[in-house]
């Protein structure tokens, strides 16, 4: 039926348009097969980086394991939290000196870095230096200063004192505003006395005293004003209650006596009953969360757990 070929001479010939046809086949799929490599070489590099990240975010992580609080002198507040670091099992060394720990409570939000002055660190097992954690062995001290972090500056004491003084028919005005600066022993009242209406040879002295051992006494004399005049009272602190009698001396007709009842209260750290929460948050981004919860009463205690 059919007709063999059986003339080995004859040749089929092919177009140059299908070799070319051919040849570009051959080069887009040589370029996919490129793009695709490359592709898959780029995600499996991501794949392993996000592995290792993730693994170090789960498995770095430093966690506390006791933490304890120091009261106040006026045994209302905390003022200073230590906690106790190590690192989770699994976990590659810990840079300290790296980590940040975000302090959050219902006064303040604060991000420190150790030593910024709130925030500072100690060894206490391993030769770290307080500066790392190599292994599950080591144990640092991690110390917040809650007092600094919660407390007020200065506090106005809630006394205003303004008093006129009358001195043979002249006023004399007195506007008291005490005043004291967080930490510190003594209280300062800046004294302004405007119009005093005294002559040449008159003066009027003027008695600030909290007790019988700590009074000041402020003379006036020939003189219009008197401005930023500052007299102290000293060994005086956080919830120490104080009464400031002002008085003239003995034989002087201002007439002038009074007295007025102060006392110094800080915010100088976490108050009984408060809380607090600290993100410490190491070198690879992993993030442990310790949340501080202060007891409702302190008793006669100077550390308690929080």
């Amino acid at each position: 039926m059919f007709e063999a070929i059986t003339d080995n001479s004859d040749r089929g010939q092919v177009g140059i348009g299908t070799l070319i046809v051919f040849i570009a086949m051959v080069l887009v799929a040589a370029i996919a097969a490129g793009v695709l490599i490359n592709t898959a070489g780029s995600l499996q590099s991501q794949a392993s980086d996000t592995g290792s990240e993730t693994q170090d975010a789960v498995a770095n992580q430093i966690e506390v394991v006791h933490a304890a609080g120091n009261v106040d002198e006026s045994g209302e507040y905390v003022e200073e939290v230590d906690m106790t670091l190590m690192q989770s099992a699994g976990s590659n060394e810990i840079d300290l000196n790296s980590m940040t720990v975000q302090y959050t409570s219902a006064h303040t939000d604060e991000t420190l870095m150790l030593d910024d002055g709130e925030l500072s660190s100690d060894s206490i097992s391993g030769d770290n230096g307080g500066e790392s954690l190599t292994t599950t062995e080591d144990r640092v001290q991690l110390s917040l200063d809650t007092a600094a972090l919660e407390g007020d500056e200065e506090d106005d004491l809630g006394t205003q004192i303004t008093e006129t003084v009358d001195t043979d028919g002249e006023d004399i005005d007195i506007d008291i505003d005490p005043t004291v600066d967080e930490g510190a022993d003594e209280v300062e009242f800046e004294i302004e006395l405007e119009d005093t209406g005294l002559g040449d040879e008159e003066t009027a002295d003027l008695e600030f005293a909290l007790d019988e051992d700590n009074e000041e006494t402020l003379s006036v004399g020939d003189t219009d004003d008197v401005d930023d005049t500052t007299l102290t009272l000293d060994d005086i602190g956080n919830g120490d209650e104080f009464t400031i009698d002002i008085s003239p001396d003995e034989g002087d007709e201002t007439g002038f006596e009074d007295s007025y009842e102060g006392e110094i209260s800080f915010i100088s750290g976490l108050e009984t009953g408060s809380s607090a929460t600290v993100a410490l948050v190491d070198q690879s981004g992993a993030q442990y969360t310790y949340g501080i919860s202060v007891p409702s009463t302190f008793g006669d205690a100077t550390v308690v757990e929080v």
